[in-house]
């Protein structure tokens, strides 16, 4: 496996962020692990105590329900109420209604009963199925109901009714005390009823089952008539029966669940039953605590409800109380809602109505306790904690549920809290990693840096010596091997500065150049060259009186010279053999004016000649030859070489030399025909040459010349005159 090309600093990095995001992900996952762990444990357990409370609370609501009507059983108030009513209900018999009280008690059954029950039951109501045929029955219902001008849910607000009669006047003193009762306690309704006949002798609201029998009546298959039946069958004292709830149809068929015992007399003979009607908003506040759904640590989604043994609710539902379209939002599926659902809003309950279907429910019914995750009866993830509930007489099941999305958020928020920090956390690694791989790299990265320049040929690098670690022993190790390096290589220049200047002196710079890139037999054709040669008349004679070192001396101060001039006239020198001196101009550098410069550096050099003559007091005369064309110049020899020039346009130049007068320029046509400017030059003439034929040429003779030529004629018949005398 080819390991990929990492920089140390990288791979430092890499190891920093890979150690502190090993611990960041451990760590994370654990405390992830562990808080969800823990928020799981602490929504079941706030569910569990829930559900104690509140099973709890509602056992009690019963236990005291049980009592308080043991105790109202047997007051004395209740005794003599059963006995009076009892009695004033029986002298009703003989008593009838004339015909417009009839119409008027069957118009409140066509008009107001009958129409809203209807909206509640399957089927359309009869009235001949629901008018009491019994004439105490109908006497009491137009009296108490249909007479009552009170609107329905207010009829016990009537303490008397206008026909004078004695159970009116019973009604009158007992009433007030039982109303008093249902109202401090939250009974739904209260009935007295005769334990022979079963006739409902008195009621606080005054609904339809008022005066009729429960042992041979319409409503008789009621299970208020079950409550009855029970109670009959028991008689005994402190026994308190309680049958579940059912559709009860003179409360418009919603459900009602029913409570009742036996009332005895002095001599300990039943004279009838008391029994109340359970108002189901008392039990739903024992199961919401006043709809304080929140308070109770039930969230946004959580509630407490009963289910009864045939899997429907004995409480209401809290999206339902919470108000119409939160139940319909939390019900309704795809395909709208059921008739169920819509009936479940009519009649604004879920008891016996909501279905509940899920293992929580059948456990619970099963006799167990725990806590489980099912579908609600909404359809959505619950966490259910179910029991059982110890209530004589029902089979219910309590369950305390939250949906998972709810009980799941705070892991869900704890999650991405987590992940946020260990983002942050991971990020601040990498900056802290980052620099710490920067800061220990530096030193490092220094001394890399130092070595690629060392390794470039740069010396120029002192590296800090300051640290006492491998670093610092690293950097002075490399510090004097710089030093080394920097004195060996000040060597080799001073070395290649002295070579170089030996080869310049030999050939010129840019055939130089040539020469130190290793080029072998470098020659090259110049199409357009302009050739000098000069030699220096006397100049044999005049050093071999001299000692050899004076004879060098004298000539290194022309060579010099002539040097120092062609430099400044763009002229290369050539070479030297004796007293002459060959250059050439546009050879290695191309010039356009090389004629023209080649000949003001003759004309220069002419000038040098003068001044030495004047100085040393010497008649050295320098004559000198220019012609331009194509030469052929390069490299001759190996181990011991010069660059030389050769061609027709060198031996012209050299030959044309001769041609020319002391202290004169002798130019050929084509060097004349490049010149600007032509003054100075005398007529031209004519040189045969070997294989060349005839040259024009013209010389050149400079200003001075000519005036010491004047003066030497002028003077050289003064001395003759001198001479003859």
């Amino acid at each position: 496996m080819k390991t990929p090309n990492l920089s140390l600093k990288s791979k430092l990095v890499f190891m920093l962020l890979s150690v502190a995001l090993l611990c960041v992900f451990v760590i994370g996952y654990q405390g992830l692990h562990n808080g969800e762990i823990a928020i799981a444990a602490r929504v079941t357990e706030q569910l569990t105590g829930v559900r104690e409370a509140k099973k709890g609370e509602v056992e009690s609501y019963f236990n005291e329900l049980r009592n308080h009507l043991k105790t109202l059983a047997i007051d004395h108030t209740t005794v003599g109420a059963m006995r009076e009513f009892g009695s004033a209900f029986k002298r009703l018999k003989k008593e009838t209604l004339h015909d417009a009280q009839t119409d008027a008690l069957k118009s409140y059954y066509t008009s107001e009963f009958l129409p809203e029950l209807q909206l509640n039951v399957e089927g359309t109501p009869l009235l001949e199925h629901y008018l009491p045929g019994d004439a105490d029955a109908r006497y009491l219902q137009y009296q108490y109901i249909a007479g009552n001008t009170n609107k329905r849910g207010d009829k016990n607000a009537l303490m008397m009714a206008e026909d004078q009669s004695y159970y009116s006047g019973v009604h009158q003193y007992y009433h007030p005390v039982f109303n008093a009762i249902i109202e401090a306690y939250g009974y739904y309704d209260l009935f007295l009823i005769d334990i022979e006949s079963g006739d409902i002798v008195y009621s606080v609201y005054k609904e339809t089952d008022y005066a009729t029998s429960l042992k041979d009546g319409i409503y008789k298959t009621s299970n208020l008539g079950d409550l009855y039946r029970n109670v009959r069958k028991s008689q005994d004292h402190g026994d308190v029966q309680l049958v579940d709830f059912n559709f009860y149809r003179p409360s418009y068929n919603s459900p009602a669940a029913f409570v009742g015992t036996t009332i005895f007399d002095d001599q300990n003979k039943p004279v009838g039953i008391l029994a109340v009607q359970i108002a189901m908003d008392k039990l739903n506040q024992v199961l919401t605590g006043g709809q304080r759904w929140k308070e109770q640590g039930l969230g946004e989604t959580g509630e407490a409800f009963l289910v009864g043994h045939d899997g429907t609710m004995r409480s209401n539902a809290r999206p339902l109380m919470q108000g119409d379209d939160c139940y319909r939002k939390a019900i309704a599926s795809g395909d709208g809602l059921s008739a169920l659902d819509e009936k479940i809003c009519r009649l604004d309950t879920s008891i016996l109505l909501q279905k509940v279907d899920n293992a929580s429910f059948y456990s619970a019914k099963s006799g167990e306790t725990g806590v489980n995750t099912v579908k609600s009866y909404y359809g959505e993830d619950v966490i259910s904690a179910y029991s059982p509930v110890n209530i004589e007489g029902v089979d219910w099941s309590i369950m305390a549920e939250m949906a998972t999305s709810e009980a799941d958020a705070p892991a869900k928020s704890f999650q991405k809290e987590l992940i946020i920090s260990a983002v942050i956390i991971s990020c601040l690694v990498t900056f802290l990693a980052m620099w710490i791989a920067s800061h220990f790299i530096a030193p490092l990265t220094n001394i890399m840096h130092a070595v690629k320049k060392l390794s470039n040929g740069e010396v120029d690098t002192n590296l800090d010596t300051e640290r006492h670690d491998e670093y610092g022993d690293l950097a002075r190790t490399l510090n004097q091997t710089i030093d080394l390096v920097k004195s060996q290589k000040a060597e080799i220049v001073n070395k290649t500065e002295e070579n170089r200047g030996l080869l310049e002196n030999i050939l010129p710079s840019s055939i130089a150049d040539r020469v130190e890139r290793g080029e072998s037999n470098i020659a090259d054709r110049i199409n357009s060259v302009t050739i000098l040669f000069t030699s220096l008349r006397g100049f044999t004679d005049y050093v071999e009186g001299l000692a050899p070192d004076e004879a060098v001396k004298e000539l290194n101060e022309f060579v010099n010279a002539f040097d120092d001039a062609a430099q400044r006239h763009g002229v290369e020198r050539i070479k030297t053999i004796g007293d002459s001196y060959m250059a050439a101009c546009g050879l290695t550098v191309p010039r356009l004016d090389h004629a023209k410069r080649t000949l003001e550096f003759a004309r220069e050099i002419l000038a040098i000649t003068r001044r030495y003559n004047a100085e040393h007091d010497t008649n050295l005369g320098l004559r000198a030859g220019i012609h331009c064309g194509s030469v052929v110049a390069g490299v001759i020899g190996k181990s011991k070489f010069i660059y030389d020039v050769w061609g027709d346009t060198v031996n012209i130049a050299s030959r044309i030399r001769f041609e020319a007068d002391p202290n004169t320029i002798m130019v050929t046509s084509d060097v004349h025909d490049r010149l600007d400017n032509q003054d100075g030059f005398g007529q031209c003439t004519h040189v045969s040459t070997k294989g060349m034929g005839e040259l024009s040429i013209w010389q050149w003779s400079p200003d001075w010349l000519l005036d010491e030529a004047e003066t030497q004629i002028m003077e050289q018949p003064i001395q003759r005159s001198q001479e003859t005398a």
